[in-house]
């Protein structure tokens, strides 16, 4: 067996593995062998059917399979051993490698078999944050929420826990369902939830008396300005950013909500502070407390996009974007062959970006010898359930956690494990854990060597600069 390695330009390289009939014939025996011990078949007795039988009968799928696992595990090795991290799966050059000489296999004269395979190799960068990042302003916002920024929250709270009534027509204070249409685009559909108690008096009163069904006309200002004033939910927003966005919307009103708040009294506290706070006082500075470790949490998912971004415009990576192309279009679920060309561009620079983001903070946690565990991931996948029971249970306080401070041997802890074996056991959820570990570790990095400035600053003035 022989393995060699050639790179090529633009990331590309080529690993060419060479085995010679010992390198698989015993294993092919083998399990030509075991197959023979439970092997039936009509005029001989079970496990004595001849193993030149099965080779006939089974001989060539055996080969395909051992050989298979040679080169899953001998080219792995090598890449391990070499030092060498690849950005996809390789994958078999069907033309220059011996598939054909598989099908056309002569066990009694058996020959040597060369495998050809293409890979597109991770860069390594080895990238200095205080270095790439110096004389770029990078801010860390510190939150702290106004006494006005308080009682608004409560506010909230207490029509979040109000009894609700769907009635005929609007009124100034009420909350609406419905879409969002243009007629610039006939494709263009998208569900929006309406805050009338939040949106400045002269856009709700433009719904004073309407029922369901009615319509009002939008332009792209106003839902900026009910974005602004936190009187808006849309669903997929991004458009708003794109530079060919529509100007003029249409909404088609579907559902009524009137609300009346829950009053403010002991019973209120107790429930929404979940038993920590039973007077006002005491759940101001509850809700205070959960604000600032809120936005604690915002201000380092703000800072790790803001840094992130930076670093793609910075760092110089030149990816194979041919090659990315034509992955795109094998995978069925992007639908990227029925995109038109200018969705297609789209798609693949949204590709190419974060290939980049994946390139640079692998690039990041290697350079600071990070190492993910297993501790961390159980850490990890406690915290994602905690985040979905809240969801689940529509908690409208969330608690946030850190990686750091999830102690493993709490018995609540231990039972959610239980839960995260069956729950996390899927290839994607275990990619979103690791993910999620790979964020944490990240972010402490960046606030450890970037160089940062420190800000003050209300949710308002926040909300402002938030990415």
């Amino acid at each position: 067996m022989n393995i060699t390695f050639q790179e090529k330009e633009n990331l590309l390289g080529e690993v060419k593995l060479e085995l010679e009939p010992q390198d698989y014939i015993p294993s092919i025996q083998k399990k030509l062998k075991d197959v023979s011990k439970y092997a039936q078949m009509p005029g001989f007795r079970p496990g004595k059917v001849p193993t030149s039988l099965l080779q006939k009968m089974y001989g060539k799928s055996i080969l395909f399979e051992e050989v298979n696992k040679l080169i899953t595990t001998h080219v792995s090795e090598y890449l391990k051993n070499n030092n060498i991290d690849l950005l996809f799966n390789y994958e078999v050059d069907a033309k220059k490698s011996s598939l054909h000489e598989i099908e056309q296999f002569n066990f009694n004269q058996p020959s040597a078999l060369n495998f050809y395979l293409n890979v597109v190799i991770k860069p390594k960068l080895n990238i200095s944050l205080n270095n790439m990042l110096s004389g770029v302003n990078l801010t860390i916002y510190n939150v702290t929420p106004t006494e006005e920024e308080i009682e608004e929250y409560i506010t909230d709270l207490a029509y979040n826990y109000g009894t609700r009534q769907n009635p005929e027509t609007i009124e100034l204070n009420d909350y609406l369902y419905g879409s969002l249409t243009t007629a610039e685009d006939e494709t263009f559909k998208k569900a929006m939830q309406l805050n009338l108690r939040k949106a400045p008096i002269s856009i709700a009163e433009k719904f004073a008396g309407k029922k369901a069904e009615d319509t009002v006309e939008f332009d792209t200002e106003t839902i900026r300005t009910l974005q602004d004033n936190n009187a808006v939910y849309i669903l997929d927003d991004e458009f708003l950013t794109q530079e060919n966005a529509p100007k003029t919307f249409t909404y088609t009103i579907k559902n009524i909500s009137r609300i009346t708040p829950k009053e403010l009294n002991e019973e209120f506290y107790t429930m929404a502070s979940e038993q920590k706070a039973k007077d006002k006082e005491s759940f101001h500075n509850f809700i205070k407390e959960r604000l600032i470790k809120q936005y604690a949490f915002l201000s380092k998912e703000n800072l790790y996009e803001e840094v992130m971004e930076t670093l793609v415009e910075k760092v110089n990576i030149s990816l194979p974007t041919d090659l990315i192309r034509e992955k795109l279009s094998k995978i069925p679920e992007s639908n990227f062959n029925t995109l038109t060309p200018e969705k297609q561009e789209e798609m693949l620079k949204q590709q190419v970006k974060s290939l980049k983001v994946r390139i640079i903070s692998d690039d990041i946690l290697a350079s600071n010898n990070i190492t993910i565990t297993e501790e961390d991931l159980k850490r990890q996948s406690i915290i994602d359930l905690k985040y979905r029971f809240s969801y689940m249970t529509q908690t409208p306080i969330m608690e946030f956690y850190n990686l750091d401070d999830i102690n493993l041997e709490d018995d609540e802890n231990n039972q959610l494990l239980q839960i995260a074996g069956k729950v996390f056991e899927k290839e994607e959820e275990y990619r979103k854990l690791y993910s999620g570990v790979e964020k944490h570790y990240l972010q402490k990095i960046i606030s450890q060597q970037a160089p940062l400035t420190h800000k003050e600053v209300s949710i308002k003035e926040f909300k402002k600069v938030q990415k």
